[in-house]
């Protein structure tokens, strides 16, 4: 493809991409220089007790053959669509047991990031992502979670940088120094055309940092799905914002497995291709107390955003099968208890425990058991506030009675009502003869 029309292409793309790395691909590209030499696909043996990336040849895959790709360019248009091509014909050849990818790659833009993720995730064969003498960044890393395992070859290499970023180009000032004037002229129906540019060029971003956050939502529910239960998030680092690590302490934040050689890559892939499972040849190489993690109290699983896995859904390929989705069974604790009618609460503890660890923190499960106990309990608790509501409003009504008689004045009387008690007989005055007799004669005379 011609570099001016690769350019063309790639500006209007989300980059995943080291920054430097980009920009270096930006100045190839505008000097035509931009032409990857033809990457390298070699062949190892795996027969042998002590199989060696030199064995095997390059001319084809004999029986029992492992294809090593070597990925050491941005990932982006006929490139990604090599490497695509490359892994879909080691699934199909018969003699080729496994793949191991040799990355050393910046990254590249969004749709090379879901173009060879998918490809690789189809593939059922054992297959390692190896970050060799360099680089597993952006979108090689995205790619790479697409693998079984994946390794860097030092302590020093870099990996991470789970992040998305986008390049504005405004060449105005470059045809303005020739004397021409631009002006982009739309239909009055295309009121919404390249909108996005025409905003950035008033100095507006905020479409384009809307596209990156999705590509980035994207990003970064991948990560967590399929370094769920390695993924270490902490309050003083989140590997899923975009920092680049030394493999040193990639490993320690779980965005990688192993540091390790190419030999070792090609031992775990015979193993794997003998029908291991890598958890199996991890469990026979650790020792006896291996496992008994420490929890980490700073481990912060609520930096996961709520719709992530709405965003992750988004990019499921449509070639893969259920169980293999970018959200299969991540429940396995949960989904093991069907059709058990008991359950303990030491398997309660792990399914929570599993819940933890995909940062599901709002919701925790609970045995039936539990659950009509915390129904009767709340059935009590509202008998016993309608009892006490009642015993509040008849206590409130005598006090009320009770301040009313107390606010009288002393001298008012109680109405009490009560019979009427005969006056007490009058003690007889004592008078003189004389005056009896006249009273005798005046009630006489008044007919008494």
């Amino acid at each position: 493809m011609d570099s001016m029309q690769t350019l063309a292409s790639l500006i209007q793309h989300t980059w995943l991409i080291d920054q430097a790395a980009g920009r270096f691909v930006l100045r190839q590209l505008l000097e035509n220089k931009a032409q990857p030499a033809e990457p390298a696909v070699t062949y190892a043996g795996v027969r042998s007790s002590a199989p060696s990336l030199m064995g095997g040849g390059t001319q084809g895959a004999m029986p029992g053959s492992v294809v090593v790709i070597c990925v050491d360019y941005p990932l982006y248009g006929f490139y990604a669509d090599w490497l695509c091509r490359q892994l879909q014909q080691a699934s199909m050849n018969e003699n080729v047991v496994g793949i191991i990818c040799r990355i050393n790659s910046p990254g590249g833009v969004d749709q090379a990031a879901y173009k060879l993720f998918d490809t690789i995730q189809a593939i059922k064969k054992p297959k390692i992502a190896l970050c060799e003498y360099g680089l597993m960044a952006s979108a090689a890393y995205w790619f790479a979670l697409g693998f079984d395992y994946i390794m860097a070859s030092r302590a020093t290499d870099r990996i991470g940088s789970i992040g998305v970023y986008s390049t504005f180009m405004d060449d105005t000032g470059f045809w303005e120094q020739y004397g021409f004037t631009l002006k982009d002229i739309y239909a009055p129906e295309s009121d919404r055309k390249n909108e996005e540019f025409r905003a950035a060029q008033e100095g507006d971003y905020s479409l384009y940092e809307a596209n990156n956050s999705r590509v980035a939502q994207l990003f970064i529910a991948a990560v967590k799905q399929y370094r769920a239960g390695k993924l270490k998030i902490t309050k003083a680092d989140d590997p899923t914002r975009g920092a680049l690590y030394v493999a040193s302490d990639a490993l320690k934040n779980g965005i990688i497995d192993e540091i390790g050689t190419a030999d070792r890559a090609l031992q775990l892939i015979a193993r794997m291709a003998a029908g291991e499972t890598i958890q199996d040849i991890l469990k026979s190489e650790a020792p006896d107390d291996a496992g008994e993690e420490d929890d980490d109290p700073e481990e912060d699983p609520e930096h996961e955003p709520d719709d992530a896995p709405e965003a992750a859904a988004q990019i499921q390929s449509s070639n893969q099968n259920p169980d293999t989705s970018m959200f299969g069974d991540k429940h396995k604790k949960l989904t093991a208890l069907a059709g058990q009618a008991a359950v303990s609460d030491e398997q309660l503890n792990e399914v929570n425990a599993n819940l933890d660890s995909l940062g599901i923190t709002g919701v925790r499960v609970i045995s039936t058991g539990y659950l009509n106990e915390a129904e009767n309990a709340v059935s009590a608790l509202a008998t016993a506030n309608t009892t006490i509501t009642t015993l509040t409003a008849e206590r409130d009504s005598y006090k009320a009675k009770a301040e009313a008689y107390g606010s009288q004045p002393g001298a008012t009387p109680s109405k009490v009502e009560k019979a009427e008690e005969p006056l007490a007989t009058a003690t007889p005055q004592v008078i003189s003869e004389t005056d009896a007799e006249m009273q005798r004669m005046l009630k006489k005379q008044q007919g008494k």
